[in-house]
């Protein structure tokens, strides 16, 4: 079976990844010009939406379901799990960063959300 250990494992790396790359210098400058420009070009946030965040939580979703038949964890709504799941990784860290209050983070800021999502999301799903 999956272990605690291998859950959390594989679920921060989704999480570091996510992080990553959301908080790169690229992503924040597209994000924030998608931002911008939604009220006039709603068909730009449409395809940006399609694109990114709908894909990884579809992706997310997916894994979850496999982690709740294998007994591994417990999930009732996969997708709504996915959601809270890059909810929670998009918190303080992540929202000054937007607003061009701090810059890239280190690999300690991430590592640090990671662990704290990934133990609060682990205790909410977890197996009976």
């Amino acid at each position: 079976g999956s272990s605690v250990l291998d859950r959390g494992e594989a679920l921060g790396e989704i999480a570091e990844r996510f992080l990553n790359t959301v908080m790169g210098s690229p992503s924040m400058a597209l994000f924030r010009v998608v931002v911008a420009e939604s009220s006039r070009f709603p068909d730009l946030a449409d395809i940006f939406y399609r694109a990114g965040p709908a894909v990884a939580i579809a992706n997310l979703a997916a894994f979850l379901r496999e982690l709740d038949e294998a007994g591994a964890l417990k999930v009732a709504d996969a997708t709504a799990s996915a959601r809270l799941f890059y909810a929670m990784l998009r918190g303080d860290l992540y929202l000054r960063r937007l607003l061009g209050l701090a810059s890239e983070p280190a690999a300690g800021a991430i590592d640090a959300v990671v662990d704290e999502v990934i133990s609060a999301f682990l205790k909410a799903h977890a197996p009976a």
